[in-house]
């Protein structure tokens, strides 16, 4: 794409460039050129007059966006600009010319243009000919040779002539002639191939020089004469190494010079100054290494230096004094900034992926400093940061060595501060940092935070990825939004309190198990707590922002209520411990809920869920879905996998939009009264449905009405009938997999079904599918198992007819046939069946035209019934033994259980010796059964042995077993033979007792029984043991005990063996005496006395520790210390020795975090000697990779079936990392269904992502017998021709010669033809028979033809904004460019970068070409683009901005807080905030804001009323405690304004008094005030019942409770007294006295009965109704009584008189909005004496008729001591609280 070059684009890419820097830089002098006036001027002073000076605050500062999300996206549209810059800057310059020749500049040329000249003659170049000769006749058809005279070349004054790429044959290398077009401003030669600008000298009213990219380019001579050049690009000149040339232009304002090959910088002019006009230059990417040269240019502003590698020092720069702006990223070598003090104007650095620096101590005393990025470096260092009052942004992120930020205080101004994946442990103060709104934390090794506090503006907080164990309590963080804390090692996070703004929590990823109460949180959207140790949540609730919630994987057992969360959208508490989710209800928001794999037995009626539409309750306890309510949005339900707890539906009839339902895995219709599914029958809308291995089902009737179903599974149930199906027409995937179907007819009209699986049932019938596999559906139906009925077996053998019929109605022809039965005409032939009951088998097997057809029919059979028992049978002579008797001996029986008889009796005589043939048999029904015979043999009696049972004989004796048997006198009662073990079983020459068996047998072989008999061999006497008594040997010294034996002298005088406890109880390693004792046994085992002897052992020597200095391991290694000692190989030079080596390895090592650790190894013997101590190094590794171990083959039989977890136990294969899962591609790459090798790849990567070394194992899947293919040898296909494998062996003609239809050719046509690309393939058939065996492959050439041309065809036109960034595809995109969309290859490309100019409004013709990979050129074709004028920029702001009085803002700041945006990026907001507005002094101030873009098209004014106000002071806590300190009421806070003075009552706390009043005067620091309370003891209520003459009638009664507490008393029921009165008060410190007056009883009257009802505005009940009951005609007076939240609604007392008929009396009540302080309690009748003995008489007598004085004087005394109670009353009421 072709570049273009201007000022105006320039400044774009810097304002892009430093908007990460939150400072907008604008110099004081910085120009643009015109476009307009740049076209149109050819006066004299047509260089300058059209430049417009834009001129900006020095100090205005664009602030950083709020959001972090906003910084990132900066910082890459940042990176991006960049880059672009890198590349080239673009130009709006294009050629003008002006017609106008009265106008121009001069009209002579100082060298005259020859007579007759020619473009081609003027101009040598034939490039630069023809293109200048288009350009200036308009003939885009020019060749050059067109006549050219001064007044044409003169009229140009901007020119474009970039090339194509700088070695294009279009491009430029020689542009003699220029210097005839005197006139120019502007001139792009960009992308050529130029290496000398003699020819541009004489142009010296250029402003405006593209030289970039010119390969050839060396040096810059020529342009040192360009006096008015302003603006030169010659970045990406390779070869470009010195422009020293340009030090002499006096007004050039800006260089870029990036991406060439400058090493040394001379910038030298002996005739005056050094570019002294010169503001920005771009030198990225060169090779500086000395910044001199720089630091001499007056007025250099903005320096671009990224990307010198060699660069070390920035210290040369020291004498930029207006220097602004530093970018020095990516300079690899630079190791110090130096001493840049100097640099007293500088607002920004950047110092990015510098990978060497160390420190930034030079970063101080910078005034004017804004910006610092320095992330990506090696930064142990920061300095103090000292006298940087302007500093807004510090960005150090990925200095992995940075661990000490104490410097950063005291930086005022500072909002942000990025700090991640550094290696911090500690934070610091953090003091002095008002006006920080980001912080950034993340990925360092942080263990608190406790510093994080007093940030008033603070609203972003990243602290995840570190190693937090507390959050402590973030204080005094009043605008925190933003907070972060997961990936630590958090328990407890119950400060989480009062954030009025916070509205983002991340505490996921931690080991919490305490959340708290999370209150005064009214501004909270996101909360996430997933992956910890969360066991309630239940303080989730009045959130009335709250939107979203994932508490998965914890331990939660508690939810809570739920409460007041209004907009609650996503609950995700999957992978917890729930048991019920009744709460979930009344959430008017929520559209998602998770709560899968938990303990969930109770899921309530979950209604009032209006925009519920995702459900997922899979792996729960749940029993029935009955209790679900209406929810009339839901669209997905997911319930699998409760198993056995899931067992009935309910109705369903409330979730009338569920589209997917998943029940798979559960067991529905477990209790049978759901068989037929119909509670699913109202779910019209369903389109999935999954009940797959509901083993229960057996009935689907009910699913008949589901017509929308689309998916639909059913695999692994009983199911035998599936008629309900044939309604369900818009099917399109079915699955019967597992069931019990044999009939699929119902099946047959479903036109949609693409796919059906209905394997592993009992089809033995496919050909209902029939339609499908026409369609061209895919039908499985593999692994049928089908039982015919019991055939009988005759003389071995049977036939029966073929059942197996395929799609077409043939008969499917039998795959294989077991006990080599034969398959002819339709029928299959067994013989040589031989057993009496069995069955066996035969296999179909087909694959064809998308249909799978497999599965085996057993045939039960059985024969005649045949007679078996044992084949021989022996008794002895005499025995008397029955032929019932017999048979039971021999165990004899007939297959078919009929009675066996035999000859038995008539054959075997018992009474003579020999053997007998017997034969049985069998019959049953008249069906003779198979004989056997039995060989009975009859046998003489055993013989009986008599003998002495013991003997003795003297040691060494001479005796024969011969005179052994006469010495015992043994004999048989047969006189057979005896024989015995004495020669074995007898050592005469050693004393003891043996025993001997003797034996003996007749002429049969039967034996006599065993008798044994004890041979007793005398002993020799005990021996006599001689040694020495004592001996002394060195520790550790070896002796056997022969050797101490021999030491000792030790002997017998018998010659026995002498032998000792020596090894026992003596240890040779322990210093000490020690006692062996010694001992001699005999021969004959006779013991001699024992010898003790005195053995003495030595201490031993201290010793010394050898060691290897350092150990590895791998992190979560399982090591102990014993396993340290022996891997560091530890050891103690002395050997033996006692010293034991010890260490702390276990208490200093934490294996699960990697590091170096110090380990300490110490020994010490038993006797006290200790060795000195040796250090370890022992460094704890990362998760090694995991290494997987297997065979390295394994064989298969064809058509196996078997698992990918079958496979692996097949393999053998196991993993070092037993968390870690071995995963293969072993269901995807082998398949079993056809013989050969597959090569299986096991993989695995554990936790850390590291994976193992993938370990290939071998699958031979075996074959048989080999057919033989027969097919065409060759066919052509046209290029992307969409041609199957069937479709290709169909084309073919392949066929096997062995006739067998279950005999499948393939190939790898697949894999060796590529329609893609035109070419002729070798594709080889192969097939395997239906035992297995490989035919000999065949080669068949397929040749793929060339594709054609492609077609193109576009919109004819398109339009754009002017400026619209739209690249080369965006336009193909826009015009719907089409014919080159697959398959095709072609590559469509156009002149669009090169022809339209989208900075300039106007119609330009773009053409399309396109050609394919095969080299077939397309049509081109013309699209007309239209570039529209911009339109005025928008502004849009807040209505209003509020302040303190004196608070610090600017009109950056108010551009900020306003919120005020511009829909053009590159237009600049002004507004009149410093003249308007005085922050100094209240008031309401009118700002204006406007704009005006580049076009001179000006944005609506927007006015903002900016309000000044005192300002706040810090608040006022007030506290409440007893005399403990402890607090019994809420705390309060008190705000006002600074020096406000503030005055507070204690306040009525039940059951604690306290009287005094608090002040103070508001101020800039928190202040706490605390009351004093002292407890309240309450005192009794005493209630006595007294006659007129203050008699009791009856006894007392006490009321005891609470100070406050409310009472009420009524007269009781006296017999012969009447009295009808209650009396009702508060509990008080003092004790009270209530009497009631009683007088005689008069004769009863009828009476009358009141009901007081007590309830709310709407009827609701309050309190229990009360019973009043009088005389008729007596009065009565009633009062409301007082409720606890409620006021009185109209009068609160009522009267009347007790008539006949019952009358209701109604108080209604409101609930009050707020409590008053003065008195919890509604305006009631209350009785509160405050004297202890004072009393209360209530007469409830009838009113006083004439004459009765008596009556009316009690009334009277009675009327005035109840007001004397009530003024007392009056007068102690309690002092109103403020």
């Amino acid at each position: 794409m072709k570049k273009k070059f201007s000022i105006v684009i320039i400044s774009v890419l810097l304002l892009g460039y430093l908007a990460p820097f939150d400072t907008l830089l604008v110099g004081a002098d910085e120009t643009t050129v015109s476009e307009d006036t740049a076209v149109k001027t050819a006066e004299a002073d047509s260089a300058t007059e059209g430049i417009e000076s834009e001129t900006g605050s020095d100090d205005e500062t664009a602030e950083e966006p709020k959001e972090a999300k906003e910084a990132e996206a900066s910082k890459e549209t940042t990176e991006k600009e960049e880059k672009a810059k890198t590349e080239e800057p673009a130009s709006n310059i294009k050629t003008e010319i002006n017609t106008d020749k009265s106008q121009l500049k001069q009209t002579s040329l100082k060298a005259a243009v020859p007579a007759g000249s020619t473009y081609n003659s003027l101009f040598p170049d034939d490039n630069l000919a023809k293109k200048l000769a288009v350009i200036i006749t308009g003939n885009a058809a020019a060749t050059g040779n067109e006549s050219v005279d001064s007044a044409a070349l003169l009229a140009i004054s901007q020119l474009d002539l970039s090339g194509e790429t700088g070695n294009d044959p279009t491009d430029i290398s020689n542009i003699e002639g220029l210097q005839y077009l005197e006139n120019l401003t502007s001139l792009n030669l960009s992308e050529n191939n130029i290496s000398d600008l003699a020819p541009l000298k004489d142009l010296v009213n250029l402003v405006s020089l593209n030289l970039s990219s010119n390969r050839t380019l060396v040096n810059l001579s020529g342009v040192e004469d360009l006096v008015n050049l302003q603006e030169l690009n010659v970045s990406a000149n390779k070869a470009l190494e010195d422009i020293s040339q340009v030090a002499s232009l006096p007004v050039l304002k800006e260089i870029s010079a990036q991406g060439c090959n400058i090493k040394t910088l001379e910038l030298k002019n002996p005739a005056g100054a050094v570019l002294p006009e010169l503001e920005t230059f771009y030198l990225q990417e060169n090779d500086l290494t000395n910044l001199t040269s720089l630091a001499k240019l007056p007025k250099l502003k903005n320096l671009y230096i990224k990307g010198n590698a060699s660069l070390k020092s920035l210290e040369t720069l020291n004498g930029a004094t207006k220097l602004q702006l530093i970018d020095a990223s990516n300079c690899t070598d630079l190791e110090t900034l130096g001493d840049i003090s100097g640099l007293s104007e500088l607002e920004m650095i950047q110092l990015s992926g510098c990978s060497k620096l160390k420190e930034i101590t030079s970063l101080k005393n910078l005034p004017n400093l804004v910006n610092i990025t320095a992330d990506s470096c090696a930064i142990e260092d920061l300095g103090t940061l000292n006298n940087l009052p302007k500093l807004q942004t510090l960005v150090l992120s990925d200095n992995e060595n940075l661990t000490n930020i104490t410097a950063i205080t005291d930086l005022p101004q500072l909002k942000t501060l990025t700090l991640d994946g550094c290696g911090i442990t500690s934070i610091g103060t953090l003091d002095n940092l008002p006006k920080l709104e980001k912080l950034d934390l993340k990925e360092n090794q942080i263990t608190s935070i406790s510093e994080i506090t007093d940030l008033p503006r603070l609203s972003y907080l990243d602290v995840s990825v570190n190693n937090l164990t507390t959050i402590g309590d973030l204080k005094k963080l009043p605008l925190l939004e933003w907070l972060n804390v997961s990936s630590n090692r958090l328990s407890d996070v119950s400060t989480l309190t009062n954030f009025p703004s916070l509205n983002y929590i991340n505490i996921s990823n931690n080991v919490i198990r305490t959340v708290g109460k999370m209150t005064e949180l009214p501004s909270l959207k996101e909360f996430y707590a997933q992956n910890n140790s969360i066991s309630d949540i239940s303080m989730i609730h009045d959130m009335p922002n709250l939107r979203k919630v994932d508490a998965s994987n914890n331990l939660i057992t508690n939810i809570g209520t739920f409460d007041n969360l209004p907009k609650l959208q996503s609950l995700d508490v999957h992978s917890n411990r729930i048991t019920s989710t009744s709460v979930i209800h009344d959430l008017p928001s929520l559209e998602t809920f998770n709560a899968q794999t938990n303990l969930i037995t109770n899921i309530g009626t979950m209604d009032n869920l209006p925009d519920l539409t995702y459900v997922n309750l899979s792996f729960n306890r749940i029993p029935s879905l009955a209790p679900i309510g209406d929810l009339p949005n839901l669209e997905t339900l997911i319930v699998s996998d409760n198993n056995s707890y899931l067992r009935s539906l309910g109705t369903m009839d409330g979730v009338p939009k569920l589209r997917i339902l998943d029940l798979q895995n559960n067991y529905l219709n477990y209790t049978g009264t759901e068989g037929n599914l119909s509670s699913l029958s109202d779910l019209t809308n369903l389109t999935e449905l999954n009940l797959r291995n509901n083993v229960y089902i057996d009935d689907i009737s009910g699913l008949s009405t589901l017509s929308r179903l689309i998916y639909l599974n059913l695999d692994s149930n009983k199911i035998e009938d599936i008629s309900a199906l044939s309604n369900l027409t818009n099917l399109q995937e079915l699955t019967l997999e597992n069931n019990k179907i044999e009939n699929i007819s119902a099946l047959s009209d479903l036109e949609n079904l693409n796919k059906l699986v209905v394997s592993k049932n009992k089809i033995i019938d496919i050909s209902p599918v029939a339609n499908m596999v026409n369609r061209g559906a895919i039908v499985t139906a593999s692994n049928q198992t089908y039982t015919l009925p019991t055939v009988l077996s005759y003389q071995s053998s049977f036939t029966i007819d073929n059942p197996v019929i395929w799609y077409d109605g043939t008969l499917l022809a039998p795959s294989s046939i077991g006990n080599s039965g034969n398959y002819k005409d339709g029928k299959i032939t067994w013989t040589n069946m031989t057993a009496t009951s069995s069955s066996t088998l035969f296999n179909f097997n087909r694959l064809k035209d998308g249909l799978t057809f497999s599965g085996t029919v057993t045939q039960p059979y059985k024969s005649a019934a045949k007679v078996t028992a044992d084949a021989e049978q022996t008794y002895t002579i005499g025995d008397t033994i029955s032929e019932e008797q017999f048979l039971k001996d021999v165990n004899a029986k007939s297959s078919d259980g009929a009675p066996v008889t035999s000859d038995f009796a008539t054959v075997v005589d018992l009474n003579t010796f020999g053997e007998y043939e017997v034969t049985l048999t069998s019959e049953k029904d008249g069906i003779q059964g198979d004989s056997c015979k039995v060989i009975v043999k009859v046998l003489h009696g055993a013989p009986v042995i008599s003998a002495d049972q013991t003997i003795s004989y003297d040691k060494h004796a001479t005796i024969t077993e011969k005179q052994f048997l006469e010495d015992i006198h043994a004999s048989t009662d047969l006189d057979t033979a005896i024989t015995t073990n004495f020669s074995t079983a007898v050592n005469l020459n050693k004393g003891g007792d043996y025993t001997v068996a003797l034996n003996s047998e007749n002429e049969d072989g039967v034996k006599a029984e065993t008798v044994y008999v004890t041979v007793t061999v005398n002993k020799d006497p005990a021996p006599i043991i001689s040694a020495k008594t004592e001996i002394t040997y060195d520790k550790f010294s070896k002796k056997t005990e022969a050797a101490f034996l021999d030491d000792i002298d030790a002997d017998t005088n018998d010659g026995s063996i002498v032998t000792s406890n020596f090894a026992t109880a003596v240890n040779l390693d322990k210093a000490g005496d020690y006692t062996v004792t010694l001992n001699s046994i005999n021969s004959d085992g006779v013991a001699g006395t024992p010898t003790a002897i005195i053995v003495h052992v030595e201490k031993e020597k201290i010793a010394t520790i050898s060691t290897n200095t350092a150990q590895q391991y791998e992190k979560y290694a399982k090591i102990n210390e014993t396993q340290f000692l022996k891997d560091v190989h530890a050891s103690i030079n002395a050997s033996p020795t006692t010293a034991v080596l010890e260490s702390d390895f276990e208490t200093v090592v934490k294996l699960d975090v990697p590091g170096t650790y110090t380990v300490t190894i110490t020994a010490t013997n038993e006797d006290g000697g200790v060795s000195a101590p040796k250090e370890v190094s022992v460094i704890v590794r990362k998760i090694p990779a995991p290494e997987i171990t297997a065979d390295k083959e394994i064989t298969y039989p064809k058509f196996d079936e078997v698992s990918e977890a079958e496979f692996l136990n097949d393999i053998h294969a196991t993993i070092s990392d037993k968390n870690v899962a071995i995963t293969s591609n072993f269901s995807t790459d082998v398949n079993l269904n056809k013989a050969g090798d597959y090569t299986v790849t096991l993989n695995a990567t554990n936790e850390d992502g590291v994976k193992a070394t993938p370990v290939e194992v071998i699958v031979h899947v075996q074959q048989g017998e080999r057919p033989v293919i027969t097919a065409d040898a060759t066919i052509s296909y046209d290029k992307f021709a969409n041609i199957t494998e069937a479709k290709f062996l169909e084309d073919i003609h392949a066929t096997s010669s062995d006739g067998q239809s279950s005999t499948v050719i393939t190939s790898n046509f697949q894999t060796a033809t590529n329609f893609k690309t035109a070419m002729s393939y070798t594709v080889t058939l192969n097939a395997v028979n239906e035992d297995g065996i490989s035919a000999e492959p065949v080669a068949v050439t397929v040749t793929i033809n060339k594709e054609p041309a492609a077609a193109l065809k576009a919109d004819a036109e398109v339009s754009y904004a002017k400026n619209e960034a739209v690249t080369e595809s965006d336009f193909f995109k826009d015009v719907h460019l089409e014919g080159t969309e697959a398959p095709s290859t072609a590559k469509a490309t156009s002149n669009f970068d090169s022809v339209v100019d989208r900075s300039k409004t106007g119609d330009y013709t773009v053409t399309i070409n396109a050609t394919n990979e095969d080299g077939a050129v397309s049509t081109p074709i013309e699209v007309i683009v239209h570039i529209e004028a911009e339109s005025a920029p928008v502004i849009t702001a807040n209505a209003e901005v509020k302040y303190n009085k004196h608070e610090q803002t600017d009109e950056r700041r108010f551009l900020y807080d306003s919120e005020a945006k511009i829909d053009e990026a590159n237009v600049e907001i002004k507004t009149d905030f410093a003249e308007k507005v005085d922050i100094n002094k209240v008031g309401t101030y009118t700002v204006t804001l406007t704009a005006t873009n580049e076009d001179g098209q000006a944005a609506n004014p927007v006015e903002v009323s900016v309000i000044v106000s005192d300002a706040a002071a810090e608040k006022v806590n007030v506290k409440y405690v007893d005399e403990n300190g402890s607090e019994i009421s809420a705390a309060e806070t008190l705000t006002g304004n600074l020096d406000e003075t503030f005055s507070i009552d204690a306040k009525s706390i039940a059951g604690y008094k306290c009287d005094a009043t608090l002040s103070g005067v508001f101020s800039t620091v928190e202040q706490t005030v605390v009351f004093h309370y002292k407890a309240i003891k309450p005192g009794v209520v005493t209630i006595k019942y007294e006659d007129t003459n203050g008699k009791a009638v009856d006894e007392d009664k006490q009321i005891t409770g609470e100070v406050g507490d409310d009472f009420e008393a009524e007269a009781q029921t006296v017999s012969g007294y009447s009295c009808r009165a209650i009396a009702s008060g508060k509990i008080t410190e003092e004790p009270q006295t209530i009497t009631f007056t009683y007088s005689t009883a008069t004769p009863s009257k009828k009476s009358g009965e009141i009901t007081v009802q007590y309830v709310d505005e709407s009827g609701k009940k309050l309190a229990d109704s009360k019973k009043v009951t009088g005389n008729i005609d007596d009065s009565y007076s009633v009062e409301a009584k007082a409720i606890e939240g409620y006021s009185v609604v109209g009068d609160d007392s009522a009267k009347g008189v007790f008539t006949e008929k019952s009358q209701t009396v109604t108080f209604k009540y409101k609930k009050n909005t707020q409590v008053s302080k003065d008195d919890p309690k509604v305006k009631g009748k209350t009785n509160q004496p405050s004297s202890t003995d004072t009393k209360l008489k209530v007469d409830n007598n009838s009113l006083p008729a004439t004459g009765d004085t008596e009556n009316m004087i009690l009334a009277v005394l009675i009327g005035f001591n109840m007001l004397i109670v009530a003024s007392i009353f009056l007068f102690r009421k309690p002092k109103t609280n403020q």
